[in-house]
């Protein structure tokens, strides 16, 4: 008898309208900014799209999504070979079903997401590829929930002229990043997984202050990521026992130039009481910093 699942289930209710959750879903640029990819086209039911992982060990992996149903805005359904995220592999040329089902809820929207049609897995991987995907739904769950909320995610891009190799130096080279971004970076080394310490050099009123940062990826050269404390700028409180936010910088090649999208999520775990100013700050400051890069590498 076989008792191997056939079928993972998450759901949770999310603290945005149908519509807004919908939307989130439905359009491919939406889609990719919560899951982690850059997808080529629109979703269309019937039609196949290929997207780009921009997720920390996966950057540029791509993944075929054959969308089957479009039904505004209840269910978005596609196929997908999800073991080519992997390991391309002919042993398993069967597809699973992924739906993500919408009902209105008083508190805003009830998301089912489903995969299922793991029965066409050899048996003996299908236990790992289960085991993984459940972990990766719920991770997705909680990531498109910050993600329609409105207050857990900034994101800014900008189009530069530089190449993709100079503006990756610009960011993954301490001591460049320090001079776009307004820090003495003097001796300073990026390296995934470890803290880099440097000093606030401008504006004037916080020179010399520490600045912290904790690497998480370094993907040359397309992905550049860090956690920190945002806004942690008065030198007599301590804030080691709050949550970091994740930065991350993405690259893609433009003609002869550079897309650059700078994201900052996890703003909803920051204390209520400094949420709302890190937020609108971080909001500013990545406006006026992505301008600062501009200027840096197209110089």
């Amino acid at each position: 008898m076989n008792t191997l699942p056939d079928r993972i289930e998450k759901q949770a209710v999310l603290r945005a309208p149908i519509e807004r959750v919908w939307e989130a879903l439905s359009d491919s640029a939406q889609f990719g900014a919560w899951f982690k990819a850059r997808f080529r086209g629109p979703f269309v039911a019937g039609s196949e799209v290929v997207g780009e992982l921009a997720e920390p060990g996966h950057v540029g992996r791509l993944m075929v999504l054959a969308v089957e149903t479009l039904d505004a805005p209840h269910l978005l359904s596609f196929r997908w070979r999800p073991h080519e995220l992997e390991k391309p592999s002919d042993s398993w040329p069967a597809s699973t079903l992924v739906e993500f089902r919408l009902e209105p809820h008083p508190e805003g929207t009830l998301l089912v997401i489903t995969e299922s049609g793991f029965e066409a897995i050899p048996e003996s991987e299908r236990a790992d590829y289960v085991r993984g995907n459940s972990e990766g739904w719920e991770e997705q769950l909680g990531r498109i929930a910050s993600y329609v909320s409105g207050t857990d995610r900034i994101e800014k891009t900008v189009s530069l002229q530089a190449p993709v190799e100079r503006v990756w130096r610009a960011l993954s080279v301490a001591e460049e990043f320090g001079q776009w971004f307004g820090l003495d970076a003097a001796g300073e080394t990026f390296a995934a997984g470890r803290s880099a310490h440097m000093k606030i050099a401008e504006p004037a009123d916080y020179a010399g202050r520490d600045f912290t940062i904790e690497v998480v990826a370094l993907e040359p050269p397309r992905l550049f990521s860090f956690r920190w404390h945002p806004c942690a700028l008065d030198p007599g409180v301590d804030y080691s026992s709050e949550p970091m936010t994740l930065v991350e910088f993405f690259l893609e090649p433009r003609d002869n130039g550079t897309l650059l999208t700078v994201t900052e999520t996890g703003f909803d775990a920051i204390p209520a009481g400094r949420r709302a100013t890190a937020f609108r700050m971080n909001e500013g400051g990545w406006a006026e910093q992505v301008q600062r890069i501009r200027r840096y590498v197209d110089a």
